[in-house]
């Protein structure tokens, strides 16, 4: 499993804190000329698997971006461990996030080189990994097996492979918080819940935020919510 201690951030280049929570309090944020969210508060309790829904354009990944820093908010206040996001070392904070989209980054070179980032890697962990993603499946019946060149995005890999390898690629780095952007929708109904169904055993040892349309992913959830009228509502 992954390591149960890397819920931390440098606060101020030597304080850390383990990152139990995220808070929203009474967040209102503009974009352009379009209010996303309005007096929106919610609690994120990152020991559970939070999946987040809500139709396309509604602000599933403004929300996202909040919780980085990369917006911040016209009105509230968003807490890590009840520390205003803001007076954190945001640079930090957000190498603590790992991010998988839709379409994620991919680049030409090897499956193993974007697996790790070529950086140095524990063998039984990368072993690990795969299975949870069942990119072993795929990785071993390549010629080259983890030296196969996938090409610029994934470009000589399907769309769910590309997925599978850069949800394995978040995991290999070790960070504190887990986001997945519609990050399976190009699988199949049973590869997807195999695969979710693995990741959800990580919970303790990092958050987990899924956000999709797809209703059915709520089933794998601790908390549902749903982003409605410019706030989030608990889906029992």
């Amino acid at each position: 499993m992954l390591d149960a201690n890397i819920y931390q951030i440098d606060t101020e280049g030597h304080d850390f804190h383990i990152v139990k929570q995220i808070k929203f309090e009474n967040i209102t944020f503009h974009y352009k000329n379009n209010t996303i969210f309005r007096n929106l508060s919610v609690n994120l309790n990152l020991k559970q698997i939070t999946v987040i829904k809500g139709t396309s354009g509604i602000g599933k990944t403004t929300f996202v971006d909040l919780i980085s820093g990369l917006y911040k908010p016209n009105k509230g206040l968003i807490k890590l461990n009840n520390k205003n996001l803001q007076n954190i070392d945001l640079f930090n904070w957000r190498q603590q996030i790992g991010y998988v989209s839709q379409d994620p980054a991919l680049f030409d070179d090897t499956i193993l080189n974007n697996l790790t980032l070529m950086k140095n890697y524990n063998k039984e962990k990368l072993k690990e990994v795969l299975k949870i993603t069942m990119c072993n499946h795929f990785v071993n019946k390549s010629h080259k097996k983890l030296n196969t060149i996938i090409g610029n995005r994934g470009s000589k890999i399907s769309g769910g492979q590309r997925q599978r390898l850069a949800i394995a690629r978040a995991l290999m780095q070790n960070q504190t918080l887990l986001i997945l952007d519609e990050a399976t929708s190009e699988l199949n109904p049973s590869l997807e819940n195999k695969i979710l169904s693995n990741i959800i055993k990580y919970k303790n040892s990092m958050g987990i935020i899924i956000i999709s349309h797809n209703a059915k992913i709520k089933k794998v959830s601790d908390q549902c919510l749903e982003i409605v009228n410019k706030k989030i509502i608990r889906i029992p």
